[in-house]
């Protein structure tokens, strides 16, 4: 999805993540459209390609500029969940069995999973543990438990 996203702005997808200024700017525009229906539609649409594919450009083990900005987008994406700028559901309703279920649960689970594929020897209840709440500091906190237990499994 973000693919079309990155082909309406006119330039290609692996651009679009070196260039994680951008996507905030995209990102805050969105956020703070007059209109909250063309906010939600746009989030509604894009919001789980943009964190899916900014957290492949910071797993990758080739990759490592743009840390920070990328960083910022995301704590932005969490931030506005947490405040309920996105108000629509993030999620099909009808695909999910909790009738309590809300974006931050969502996003919640979501990020869980995405990080257990990602650091299959990482066990999912960190992640869960580590997403959404203040997820800046938590995100370096992540990354550092996620070397020490891949070495450590390395070496035993």
């Amino acid at each position: 999805m973000s693919e079309n996203l990155a082909h309406i702005l006119g330039f290609h997808l692996k651009e679009y993540f070196f260039l994680p200024i951008v996507c905030l700017e995209i990102v805050n525009n969105f956020a703070t459209a007059a209109d909250p229906a063309v906010t939600n539609a746009f989030f509604q649409q894009y919001f789980l390609s943009i964190l899916q594919d900014i957290f492949f450009v910071l797993t990758d083990t080739d990759h490592k500029s743009g840390f920070k900005l990328q960083s910022v987008v995301l704590a932005r994406l969490y931030q506005l969940i947490e405040l309920n700028v996105i108000q629509t559901p993030l999620f099909d309703p009808a695909q999910v069995s909790d009738p309590s279920m809300n974006n931050v649960a969502f996003l919640r689970e979501y990020t869980a999973n995405l990080l257990k594929n990602a650091f299959p020897h990482v066990q999912k209840c960190v992640f869960l543990l580590l997403v959404p709440f203040h997820f800046r500091s938590r995100l370096i906190v992540f990354l550092l438990y996620s070397i020490l237990t891949a070495h450590k499994s390395k070496s035993s």
